[in-house]
């Protein structure tokens, strides 16, 4: 007999805040938005500027690093998974295309001192833990949920 262990497919919001900004993520499994701005979608009408990501429920997944700029924007540098900007404005931009050599060199540049930078995937345990350990000054607070 095979288990399969899914993370909670329940769907959670997530802010990301950093400097007075804020990134809320839509987390519902096995798609991610990310907006610019606090809003709670049980009350609020979302922007239709976003970034999604979409991923297989079973062997897919996401990761990406959100870089609060001083400017006040918040840039998505993709580490892996499938993300498309949608109606995107200039104060949430995607880096999709960075080349493998030169994101590696910027990991390791940025490593053990994340600041304003925050580790996303689609686990929220292992982001936790990772934002954590590379001491990430960004807070993350999921909607009716203590983490």
């Amino acid at each position: 007999m095979m288990l399969l262990s899914c993370q909670n497919q329940q769907k959670k919001i997530v802010y990301y805040e950093y400097n007075g900004v804020v990134i809320t993520r839509i987390n519902d499994f096995p798609k991610d938005r990310f907006y610019y701005g606090k809003f709670d979608p049980e009350v609020d009408k979302l922007p239709e500027s976003y970034i999604e990501s979409k991923f297989s429920g079973f062997d897919g997944g996401m990761g990406a690093y959100l870089i609060f700029k001083p400017n006040k924007h918040v840039e998505i540098i993709r580490e892996w998974g499938n993300f498309s900007p949608v109606r995107l404005k200039e104060n949430l931009i995607l880096i999709d295309t960075m080349e493998n050599i030169k994101f590696i060199h910027w990991r390791d540049s940025a490593k053990g001192n994340l600041k304003n930078i925050a580790y996303v995937s689609h686990v929220l345990d292992l982001e936790r833990k990772t934002n954590s350990n590379e001491k990430s000054q960004v807070t993350r607070r999921i909607k009716n949920n203590s983490n």
